[in-house]
């Protein structure tokens, strides 16, 4: 069978930015939900961020991010396939959740 990701880091920025983001992590991805009404995709990580929102414990991936797609995909391949991620973040989605910046998948052995 043919590999059909091959990482050594992933690192999918939303937005271009001198601004230093801290990176949680390593993380599993243990739930990627998508809103019906809306189509934000929320997430739970195994690590929570801490972005003084009022639900840290989920992340929202918002529909309208120029980078919806590239991370996205990022996040099921994480998921599937079991690699550890690192994400951080930038402000407060309505002000409850979090709202993902930056996604980096690791292979385990490089941990």
């Amino acid at each position: 069978m043919k590999k059909i990701i091959n990482w050594s880091t992933f690192s999918i920025l939303m937005c271009m930015s001198t601004a230093s983001y801290a990176l949680t992590g390593p993380a599993d991805v243990n739930l990627v939900y998508i809103h019906s009404g809306t189509g934000q995709v929320y997430l739970n990580f195994s690590v929570e961020v801490s972005a003084g929102c009022t639900h840290n414990g989920t992340v929202v991936l918002k529909n309208d991010n120029p980078r919806f797609k590239e991370l996205y995909s990022a996040l099921l391949a994480a998921e599937i396939s079991g690699h550890k991620v690192r994400y951080s973040t930038s402000g407060c989605f309505g002000g409850l959740y979090p709202q993902l910046f930056q996604l980096r998948i690791y292979r385990t052995d490089q941990l």
